[in-house]
């Protein structure tokens, strides 16, 4: 049960990943044919409605766009200090085991 939990969340973080990516490759281009970031915003609001990042996060990947060079810009998230690379340990599991079967 589990597993299929945990499957799932991968499959869901995977697909909004994926969305974001898209949407930050969508500013990187416009952004070099010398899109105003509200002009930006706009269109990707008509495309992709709700889905849609926020005007501020528009502002912030066309500023990063516009400091590299053309097709430098990387839209994948760098290894940071102090991340986690992966919160699944045996002593959550089994945590988390304990209370499914304690709340059955």
């Amino acid at each position: 049960m589990f597993e299929a939990f945990k499957q799932q969340c991968s499959l869901v973080m995977s697909a909004s990943t994926n969305f974001r990516i898209k949407q930050q490759s969508v500013i990187e281009f416009l952004t070099l044919e010398g899109c105003a970031p509200i002009g930006i915003h706009r269109r990707m609001k008509a495309v992709y409605g709700d889905g849609c990042m926020s005007v501020k996060n528009v502002h912030k990947w066309v500023r990063l766009a516009r400091s590299c060079c053309a097709g430098e810009m990387s839209v994948l998230d760098e290894h940071r200090p102090g991340r986690p690379i992966s919160v699944n340990c045996d002593e959550n599991q089994g945590r988390v085991d304990a209370k499914i079967q304690k709340n059955r």
